[in-house]
């Protein structure tokens, strides 16, 4: 029963993944205000001002510094006024997003003192498509398919490395462990599992039923 035990914790625990990219730095970007050009080479001395503006020729914005007692942001922004880039430091998190030319988040990097996420965007989605979240608990790579649908992921943490499979109705069809391998029917259910040398065709069913109960 212990060999079992532990095979069943293992693939419950490959089965969840942690929720990764909030895009905390899009709240933490102030709205800068007021008007400064500067040369790079030319001030002599330092200046000091809670926000910044950088026109460009045609007297359009082009870069905002900003801050105040809680982060420093700045933008650099596309030609329409948009965001490009924003660059920020908060309290609790630090980072970069970079849009797209038309505004739209597409790669968003977030620091904070429990870890790091890195996640890849589609245009005028809220849903990152491809994450990197490492934390305390590990390292998650999730990949998702058009319409967010979390279909991959690929974890390491302190009890070893797995894989998991979802299909688009977020039920899991495989998972894969140094331990052995399971797939799952349309319903979630265990139809086929692999443990190696540990356990015999029958104990195999046996782990294979124990997961297929359903509490009454």
């Amino acid at each position: 029963m212990d060999d079992r035990s532990a095979i069943e914790q293992r693939l419950c625990h490959l089965e969840t993944s942690n929720r990764r990219l909030k895009a905390v730095l899009t709240a933490t970007v102030v709205a800068a205000c007021g008007a400064w050009l500067m040369g790079a080479n030319e001030a002599p001395h330092a200046v000091k001002a809670t926000s910044f503006v950088l026109l460009d020729d045609a007297g359009r914005q082009r870069a905002l510094l900003s801050s105040n007692e809680k982060s420093v942001a700045l933008q650099l922004l596309n030609a329409d006024g948009s965001r490009g880039v924003a660059l920020g430091v908060a309290n609790d998190a630090n980072g970069l997003v970079v849009f797209d030319p038309k505004g739209a988040v597409r790669v968003a990097l977030t620091a904070r003192q429990t870890g790091e996420d890195l996640g890849f965007l589609r245009p005028m989605s809220s849903q990152d498509v491809f994450s990197i979240t490492d934390n305390s608990l590990g390292t998650v790579i999730a990949i998702r398919d058009a319409a967010g649908h979390e279909m991959v992921d690929v974890g390491v943490s302190d009890k070893g490395p797995g894989v998991s499979i979802t299909d688009p109705n977020n039920t899991p069809r495989a998972v894969v462990s140094p331990e052995g391998f399971l797939s799952f029917d349309k319903g979630g259910r265990v139809d086929w599992a692999s443990f190696g040398e540990k356990l015999s065709p029958e104990e195999r069913k046996q782990v294979m039923d124990l997961l297929n109960q359903t509490p009454q």
